[in-house]
């Protein structure tokens, strides 16, 4: 039987989807960091890398790739507005990564990583219920809804009343537990789109 927790992930998506620092108006990060978002490499060890030498993020109990263009929050020297906004989300053990350069007047690209507190859709129609909720509550347009190849709930909302601003979400597992990646994106922008298809696909659950 499928089970999943009502609201267990949809108020921190909802959150992000919402996110007003996410506007092409607020500075992205100062500095492009691979540092982790609740532990730093120790002083004077290497950021951490994966095989082919790309950097990593690394969560509580995951890791994430930081695609190119996009720079993280969750290093301690990145001033600002945004950094004290996110700071609860990244003592929770989240990851945010933003764009570093937006055109005029879009929607600036992240891909933010937060917790989930109880269950999550285990099969294809609970999936599509979380996701028709997330698009009902925000007054979006439900594009996609389906389970991915290891299991997890992936959707994709456009806004309701302006279509340049979309988002792409999806249920990944870590060694202690489940976290939502929600993707805030203008529907125009192809890197940002890139990016979340790049960390999606290069989670690593464990360090």
């Amino acid at each position: 039987m499928n089970t999943m927790h009502r609201h267990a992930w949809l108020p921190v998506t909802l959150s992000m989807i919402l996110c007003a620092a996410c506007s092409s108006s607020a500075p992205p990060p100062s500095t492009p960091v691979a540092a982790a978002a609740t532990a730093p490499p120790a002083q004077g060890s290497p950021p951490p890398t994966d095989a082919a030498g790309a950097r990593r993020i690394q969560g509580r109990d995951y890791s994430v790739p930081l695609p190119p263009g996009f720079v993280s929050v969750g290093d301690p020297s990145t001033p600002g507005e945004l950094r004290a906004q996110l700071q609860p989300l990244l003592d929770q053990g989240a990851v945010a990564l933003f764009s570093e350069k937006t055109p005029p007047g879009w929607f600036r690209g992240s891909v933010v990583v937060t917790p989930v507190d109880g269950d999550v859709p285990t099969g294809a129609e609970a999936c599509k219920g979380q996701a028709a909720e997330v698009a009902r509550m925000t007054k979006s347009k439900l594009l996609e809804a389906r389970l991915m190849a290891s299991g997890g709930c992936r959707w994709a909302v456009q806004d309701g009343e302006r279509e340049t601003r979309g988002a792409i979400g999806a249920v990944m597992k870590g060694t202690g537990g489940h976290w939502v990646v929600t993707c805030n994106l203008d529907t125009r922008d192809d890197a940002s789109r890139a990016a979340c298809e790049e960390v999606l696909a290069g989670w690593r659950a464990g360090r």
